[in-house]
């Protein structure tokens, strides 16, 4: 009877080793896992800032060069709920002190636009945060490049108006 209860003993101490084994592994799946959540939680609202953005510089072609830089400002307001979306400002709004965003603004006209027609096309460049970084897997900081095109409210050019 004793003999049974000694190795019982000896296994319940075997799955105590083969955790401490298996920990550092767990851990680094665990670590790796929440920091591809946040690099994909930041491409996601990159895709969504450059598309707010193309909305708002398609109501016209003139909004589509974005001249006043109002499309940056769109995209630092939707990148706010990011890990450092706090400290996101465009790099012409003074000083930096977080990352920058890059955001471009181009007019896109005839066969260079996506179905023939003029469209507004909004590139974002953003840097999210590296949580964690890996010795030999994630060192670099990454760099998030989206583009959106949006096709230009033709009546907003040429508005109809009551006569004179």
């Amino acid at each position: 009877m004793t003999e049974s209860k000694t190795m019982a003993d000896r296994r319940s101490g075997n799955s105590i080793i083969e955790l401490t084994f298996m920990m550092p592994w767990l851990l680094f799946l665990f670590v790796g896992v929440f920091d591809v959540g946040f690099y994909c939680y930041a491409l996601i609202a990159t895709q969504n800032a450059a598309r707010a953005a193309a909305v708002h510089n398609s109501m016209s072609s003139m909004a589509a060069t974005d001249l006043d830089n109002s499309g940056c400002r769109i995209v630092v307001a939707e990148l706010q709920s990011t890990s450092n979306g706090r400290n996101v400002q465009c790099p012409d709004s003074g000083p930096l002190t977080g990352p920058p965003v890059w955001v471009t603004s181009t007019l896109v006209t005839g066969l260079n636009s996506p179905d023939g027609n003029d469209a507004a096309q909004v590139v974002v460049t953003y840097q999210p945060d590296l949580l964690i970084p890996i010795p030999g897997v994630l060192q670099l900081q990454p760099t998030i490049t989206r583009k959106a095109w949006m096709r230009i409210n033709p009546s907003a050019d040429f508005p109809s108006g009551g006569s004179d």
